[in-house]
């Protein structure tokens, strides 16, 4: 069995044994992390009347595509609505953030001179900078603590 193979099938046990020893935390996690992406998207999303606001949806089965008749100009009760959609969320479930009016897409690609550099884009790139650096320093504090060490002459 090569090295690869080796890596692919501990990374897999490792995600298991995550998942399924401590789900509680796994899905705190990812709700924590699916609830800045909203809050941050709220906040970027241009304003005229609330509507596009009041249409960013959380769910886990796929991404949302009922456009909701909603206006929300501050973001409120949609961050309200996306904190009671995750508090129920499962380890194992994908969580899915849509921008549910058809002129969503338009709005990401800068058509609105409130956000002309989108708003998902902007904080998925951030997200991702902050996963790795908070991952980054949780795999070596638990590498520390575990005592996983690299083998003798790896580089």
């Amino acid at each position: 069995m090569s090295n690869v193979d080796n890596a692919a099938r501990f990374a897999a046990r490792l995600k298991d044994f995550s998942v399924n020893t401590y789900p509680g935390i796994a899905a705190s996690v990812s709700a924590e992390f699916a609830m800045e992406a909203v809050r941050r998207i709220v906040r970027r999303m241009p304003v005229r009347t609330g509507h596009a606001r009041g249409n960013v949806q959380v769910s886990f089965f796929g991404a949302a595509s009922i456009e909701l008749p909603l206006v929300d100009p501050v973001g409120a009760s949609t961050i309200a609505a996306a904190e009671r959609a995750l508090a129920n969320a499962k380890a194992t479930q994908n969580i899915h953030i849509s921008v549910t009016v058809p002129y969503g897409m338009r709005l990401e690609q800068g058509w609105s001179r409130q956000a002309p550099q989108g708003m998902v884009r902007i904080t998925l790139a951030e997200l991702q900078a902050e996963a790795r650096a908070i991952g980054a320093r949780g795999a070596q504090k638990a590498i520390a603590g575990v005592g996983i060490r690299a083998p003798r002459g790896a580089a």
